[in-house]
């Protein structure tokens, strides 16, 4: 699933590099190859649902730092059918960002570059240099041990860590919204059912009289974070103590599996959560036609009642919300389990890497980019924006 890096080329990690240099033939040592001219790097990102140019004040911080643009390939929004496209040409990006099994493919396909000449040398990256050899001397036929691929995600706690600040998926509601409904008591699926139809008849539009509903899902997730099953569904299961893991879903013990096709498992528990909210009207007629995009900017506009991610909330909630009492906020439903993955220590399973056609010059500035996107000022931009204008 993609984690709401809404409009973002990449997910969080750790990556860094060093100043690409080169020699002459032996005559006269060479300049840097990379003269600090206007570049444009296209990043074929699979986690991204925005598709061309990087606008926005990210953009501006990277072209003044940097004087680099970035042209964001999305197969979530240009179809799969451009990774097949791309990778036959034999060019799928500058940089890349790929699910583990695609850079496995990519990487026998000669589309990822080599890194170890430099990666070495980056001390910003080599924080994380246990998790990265993990990964890079896990690829077949890497027995070498070379530096081909950066996970993304990775922390410097410990694999059995937890420091996020929220559980990950929550069933939650607009303040104001529930108490309209009579605050009810949520002891299972069947009474988050009951307010669902409660809402929609005390809130049938937003402000601007479009219409509104409990729910509204998006299809264009489906496939992603090498999920079986349906996105939506998948990540409601956490709320009973489960996990989907490929085609298994993994108990609250921690250790123990059972198929994805168990019809008393979580996944057709929440499968039928979803169609009785159908059945009973609260789903937003364009759920299976609608992506992320357009769920994001309804939920901004006040057309949907119920969020499960927590970023979500960000997409509405404001300090002003918040004091007026209509934002959104976690209303606990008594029968749920919530499960949480701890932090992602050897990275979250997706995989950066480095086109394996860029030229010297491409390649030095690429380096120089992700070694600042892995300091801790290339951390706070990222994940907090800017002091002064996205916070005080």
């Amino acid at each position: 699933m993609r984690k709401g890096r809404i409009i973002s080329i990449i997910t969080m990690m750790a990556v860094s590099a060093a100043l690409l240099c080169s020699c002459g033939n032996g005559k006269k040592a060479s300049k840097a190859v990379d003269d600090n001219s206007p570049m444009t790097l296209e990043i074929f990102d699979v986690a991204a649902n925005y598709q061309g140019m990087q606008t926005g004040w990210f953009a501006k911080v990277v072209k003044d730092k940097f004087n680099i643009e970035l042209n964001i390939i999305a197969p979530q929004v240009a179809g799969d059918s451009i990774y097949q496209l791309r990778a036959s040409s034999g060019n799928l990006g500058d940089i890349v960002l790929l699910e583990a099994t695609q850079f496995q493919d990519c990487l026998e396909a000669g589309l990822i570059k080599d890194i170890s000449d430099k990666i070495t040398g980056c001390s910003n990256l080599m924080k994380f240099d246990k998790q990265i050899k993990a990964l890079n001397t896990g690829l077949p036929g890497n027995s070498a041990g070379k530096y081909y691929g950066i996970p993304t995600e990775m922390m410097d706690t410990s694999p059995t860590s937890f420091t996020q600040e929220r559980i990950y998926s929550l069933p939650q509601l607009r303040w104001d919204l529930y108490n309209k409904i009579g605050a009810p008591e949520l002891n299972n699926l069947d009474d988050l059912l009951k307010a669902f139809v409660e809402l929609r008849k005390v809130h049938p539009t937003n402000a601007n009289g479009d219409p509104a509903y409990p729910l509204s899902l998006w299809p264009d997730w489906d496939g992603g974070d090498g999920m079986i099953g349906i996105a939506n569904v998948v990540q409601l299961t956490t709320w009973y103590g489960e996990k989907i893991k490929g085609s298994a879903i993994l108990k609250s013990d921690g250790k123990t599996f059972y198929p994805l096709t168990e019809k008393t498992g979580t996944y057709y528990k929440m499968l039928k959560f979803l169609n009785d909210a159908y059945r009973l009207k609260v789903v937003d007629p364009d759920s299976g036609t609608q992506d992320w995009n357009s769920v994001c900017a309804k939920i901004s506009n006040g057309q949907v009642d119920f969020i499960w991610y927590t970023w979500e909330i960000g997409f509405w909630n404001t300090s002003d919300r918040l004091a007026d009492g209509t934002a959104f906020c976690f209303i606990p439903v008594n029968d749920q389990n919530y499960y949480t993955d701890s932090d992602a220590y050897y990275g979250s399973g997706r995989v950066f890497g480095v086109g394996s056609k860029v030229d010297d010059a491409k390649y030095a500035r690429i380096m120089k980019f992700l070694d600042w996107y892995a300091s801790p000022e290339g951390a706070t931009i990222q994940h907090c924006g800017l002091e002064g204008f996205n916070y005080k």
